[in-house]
């Protein structure tokens, strides 16, 4: 890892997170510092908020990415940085604002004219670079559902895009590639039919790290979004109204009924109609954080 790298790690810390499946993102990744793999699947919709970086590799089961559509498109309006690698659908649209098409390009050109490109495609020469296979170069396309700003850092000719960067107004960063440098830098896969395994390796993996490295330093340019996520982890998304109603009542009535001083003038009715609404919001609680529990286990 180069030195510049390095010290972008050290400014401040990153919390680089990548959803496990299988053996594939261990081999992938292992060689990459700084990277945790998320394996509790079932905490996925709480686990991810506690990442500022969130890689969704390539092979991922895509019936579980579908169920997690919601937390993705919560984790990037929290200000959190996601990267979507060999993104695909698959008859299920999980793909969060954007869309997969199984057009694939046969050749691509790439633009470093912004640093975001400068970055992502450090040190790769020319678009074969990118070429993991010798028919085509990435799984299909991306099109774009609703067009907010994107970057379309690579495609070809005829629009289709391989790889695309939105950010967000919520100061979320979403990065859609159907490249899949993770499979080809550690998968048994020869490329193009000039190139072995181990050059395939090699490029592969340098464009990862790149991607990886783009991420980190994507995160730390919105430090302040880690405390967003934070609450995100705690809280509900509810607005400041309903919290003030869903947790102050409860207090306020258990005042009223509990301080003589506050329950002067108020006489049995009243007392009794503010221990039934008070039995009822300790009800309404227990029964919205089993629904919330729930719901994240699934």
């Amino acid at each position: 890892m180069n030195a510049n790298a390095n010290e972008t790690r050290k400014s401040r810390p990153v919390r680089v997170g990548v959803i496990h499946n299988g053996i594939q993102a261990e081999d992938a990744f292992s060689a990459i510092p700084g990277v945790t793999l998320i394996r509790s699947i079932r905490a996925l919709p709480f686990a991810i908020l506690r990442y500022d970086v969130l890689i969704v590799p390539t092979h991922t089961d895509q019936a579980m990415l579908y169920r997690l559509k919601g937390s993705f498109i919560r984790y990037l309006g929290l200000g959190g940085v996601l990267v979507l690698l060999g993104a695909t659908t698959q008859g299920r649209r999980w793909l969060p604002r954007f869309q997969w098409e199984q057009k694939f390009t046969q050749s691509i050109h790439f633009d470093t004219s912004t640093e975001d490109g400068q970055r992502i495609f450090k040190g790769v020469p020319d678009p074969q670079y990118l070429q993991y296979h010798s028919k085509y170069v990435g799984h299909g396309s991306i099109t774009v559902s609703i067009p907010q700003g994107d970057q379309a850092l690579a495609g070809d000719d005829e629009d289709r895009k391989v790889v695309v960067l939105r950010r967000l107004p919520e100061g979320g960063v979403l990065l859609v590639t159907t490249l899949d440098p993770d499979y080809h830098a550690s998968a048994p896969v020869p490329g193009p039919a000039e190139e072995n395994v181990e050059t395939t390796h090699r490029k592969a993996g340098h464009l990862l790290e790149n991607i990886v490295n783009w991420a980190i330093w994507a995160a730390q340019n919105t430090p302040k979004h880690r405390r967003r996520r934070l609450l995100g982890f705690v809280l509900p998304a509810v607005s400041m109204g309903g919290m003030a109603v869903f947790y102050l009542l409860p207090v306020a009535v258990f005042m009223l009924l509990f301080d003589p001083s506050m329950a002067q003038g108020v006489g049995a009715v009243g007392r009794f109609v503010a221990a039934i609404a008070f039995l009822g919001s300790l009800v309404s609680i227990y029964t919205v954080f089993r629904s919330f529990i729930s719901k994240r286990a699934k």
